[in-house]
């Protein structure tokens, strides 16, 4: 059987209006997820806990590193920014590990020396009687974490809502 002739090409007209609309369905769905998803991504990095601080390396003479019976390579030895409570050094210790140092206070120090790609990280929690917990002012139970991460030292905060440290 043979199609009618359409002579005013209304069936063209038709299909071609269809088309056009899901078009502009489909680019308006593309639309509505690529904002969907750009808005829930925003939301997450928003959401995303934030260091307190990042130090930088300083100008200051690193060689004011008070640990000398630490084995480092004092060529790699980089001082960072004080923080209201903590000083920092980072170095590569004498086994090639990357080290972070930090002294909390005049009293509290410890180190970090990790192997690979890991970043060094020394933690230091707020309990009584614990040197340089009373130079914090934090509450019992904080955490600070110091990390050794893209070109600086990150200060992290954990705070408790526990009672404020009275030493």
């Amino acid at each position: 059987m043979v199609a009618p002739a359409d002579p005013h090409g209304t069936h063209a007209a038709v299909t071609k209006g269809r088309w056009r609309r899901r078009a502009w369905a489909a680019a308006l769905m593309v639309g509505v997820l690529a904002l969907g998803v750009g808005a829930g991504l925003a939301l997450s990095w928003m959401m995303e806990p934030k260091a307190a601080a990042q130090l930088r390396p300083t100008a200051d003479d690193a060689g004011e590193f008070p640990f000398e019976l630490i084995a480092i390579d004092p060529a790699t030895l980089v001082r960072y920014e004080d923080s209201d409570t903590a000083r920092a050094w980072s170095a590569v210790s004498a086994e090639g590990l990357e080290c972070l140092f930090v002294i909390v206070g005049d009293d509290w120090f410890d180190d970090s020396c990790v192997v690979g790609e890991l970043d060094p990280t020394v933690d230091f929690t707020v309990i009584e009687g614990a040197e340089g917990a009373d130079t914090v002012g934090l509450p019992l139970g904080s955490l600070l974490r110091f990390v050794l991460r893209d070109g600086g030292v990150q200060v992290w905060i954990a705070q408790t809502s526990g009672p404020a440290y009275s030493g």
